[in-house]
């Protein structure tokens, strides 16, 4: 379930991080890095969230079985 989220917490920490370096203010880094934080904390627990219900609600899980 981490790997669905981690291509979006990724691109957007990279972005962030561009601003950050485009506008040395404290302001700006200081916000930066709380949106960081934030998403680095909920982005993992809303892909366990999803994959979670997924599951229970009886969704058939896709198996490449070919031979």
């Amino acid at each position: 379930m981490h790997a669905a989220t981690k291509a979006g917490t990724v691109g957007l920490a990279s972005l962030l991080l561009a601003v950050a370096i485009a506008i040395p203010d404290i302001t700006v880094i200081s916000r930066v890095i709380g949106t960081m934080l934030f998403i680095f904390i909920t982005a993992p627990v809303a892909a366990h969230l999803l994959g979670k219900a997924t599951q229970e609600s009886g969704y058939k899980i896709w198996r490449n079985n070919k031979k």
